[in-house]
């Protein structure tokens, strides 16, 4: 299994998200039908407008906090493992049946496909480039220069990157940064800083409800430098 970064563990942060009080009434009140399935050998679903809401949360799109699956949502801050779809090895359907996995996917707006796989205790995502379909006789291979030749191929050895930090084989998103403890504290995450002047931009760190994900954001545009 591939070693959790200190601090990061994906499924263990979806627990903390899908127990607390403001993540469920936030679902509650803006979920909507998710986007037609596609035709696939595994669920997978497209991301709509609606889904804008849940990255408030650090995820992609809405998932069900009531739900036993997925171990993990798609996290918009966390790196990927990019892949593309090989015949040269087995099926990862049957892979995947075969090793108790469960498969997903997401269809984002620009046509990429992000595929989930996921064994209890294990979440790992990946990326396949715009276009792609995922046949029932496909196999997968990881832009790490790995074929998955059996399930545990996908995350044996795989480096498991900090939130918004690259990886080899890896794409990475927006940074986020997850205080568990801070927030349990009751300790502030982050600091405000205000500009003077009339030209001056200001930046404040801000928590998100679920007091889990500090989002730096720019209440006026900077002035550049002379």
């Amino acid at each position: 299994m591939a070693r959790q970064v200190r601090g990061w563990d994906a499924v263990r942060a979806w627990r903390f998200i899908r127990a607390s009080k403001a993540y469920r009434s936030a679902w509650g009140r803006h979920r909507l039908p998710p986007g037609l399935p596609e035709r696939a050998p595994f669920p997978v679903r497209l991301r709509t407008a609606a889904d804008a809401g849940a990255l408030r949360f650090g995820m992609l799109a809405w998932e069900d906090p009531y739900a036993d699956l997925p171990l993990a949502p798609f996290w918009a801050g966390a790196g990927v493992i990019e892949g593309r779809v090989t015949f040269d090895m087995p099926p990862l359907v049957r892979l995947a049946v075969e090793g108790g996995a469960a498969l997903s996917g997401l269809r984002l707006a620009d046509g990429a496909l992000m595929l989930r796989i996921e064994r209890p205790g294990v979440s790992v995502p990946v990326r396949l480039p715009p276009g792609t379909d995922f046949p029932e006789d496909g196999g997968l291979r990881l832009v790490v220069e790995r074929d998955v030749a059996r399930i545990e191929d996908v995350w044996s050895g795989l480096p498991v990157p900090r939130p918004g930090r690259r990886a080899r084989g890896t794409t990475g998103t927006a940074s986020c940064c997850w205080r568990w403890r801070a927030r349990r504290r009751g300790l502030r995450c982050g600091s405000s800083r205000s500009g003077s002047g009339a030209g001056s931009g200001s930046r404040r760190n801000t928590m998100s409800a679920s007091g889990c994900m500090c989002v730096r954001s720019a209440a006026a545009p900077a002035q550049g430098r002379s």
